[in-house]
């Protein structure tokens, strides 16, 4: 049994992290698949703040662990062990994933004008900045139209920049048809107020941009 801890809260966090040979009660197997997993990840974060001569003992404390040698082996690294706990536990503390909670989001409802009848649907395919609008989008949302009108909402959006293509689905088959000369054949509508014209040239996401924020009011867009 190894003698010279200096107190028990060391004693109990050597036990249940490494599960060593001279801790007076052995922890469950869930515990401590628990506890060495959480042990890793802090040493791993750890070693990015200690110097190089540091170094070599993080790497020699996770293998003498990961190959089960004696506790006397790991017992002159303890407070290496204590500072990588206390690192690990700030960096999560402080990290994205700890903050991720802070996000805002918010809802954007989306009216749709210009539709000559009430037959099928409106489809909306929502976009990021960036991405290529002729493909798959990140949302796409329907609604059925009710006397010549339909609104459209999307919910827990994050605060950034969006590109919105929207359809009026006559047949209500959910794609947009095309003409024997492969022209949409369906009313199509863009935001940010483009209009597809001989000049305009191909819709992206960059020209149909808007923002979605604290200020964001309703979006109108016309389908022709």
């Amino acid at each position: 049994m190894l003698k010279g801890f200096d107190s028990h809260g060391l004693n109990f966090y050597m036990g249940l992290t490494c599960r060593l040979r001279w801790h007076t009660e052995p922890v469950s197997e869930v515990l401590y698949r628990v506890a060495i997993g959480v042990c890793k990840w802090t040493l791993c974060i750890a070693a990015r703040f200690q110097s190089a001569t540091e170094n070599w003992k993080m790497a020699a404390f996770i293998l003498a662990k990961w190959i089960n040698m004696p506790a006397n082996t790991l017992y002159p690294y303890r407070y290496q062990i204590m500072a990588a706990t206390l690192w690990g536990g700030l960096m999560l503390l402080f990290s994205p994933w700890a903050r991720a909670q802070d996000v805002n989001y918010y809802d954007l409802q989306v009216n749709v004008l210009g539709l000559q009848s009430s037959r099928g649907q409106v489809v909306a395919n929502l976009f990021f900045e960036g991405d290529d609008v002729f493909g798959k989008p990140r949302v796409r949302a329907t609604h059925p139209i009710v006397e010549k009108s339909a609104s459209l909402n999307f919910s827990h959006l994050q605060a950034g920049r969006y590109a919105l293509i929207m359809f009026h689905d006559i047949n209500g088959n959910n794609d947009l048809d095309h003409n024997v000369f492969h022209f949409p054949a369906e009313p199509l509508g863009y935001s940010n107020g483009f209009a597809l014209t001989l000049v305009s040239g191909m819709p992206d996401s960059h020209k149909l941009a808007f923002s979605v924020g604290p200020d964001t009011k309703p979006l109108n867009i016309t389908v022709k």
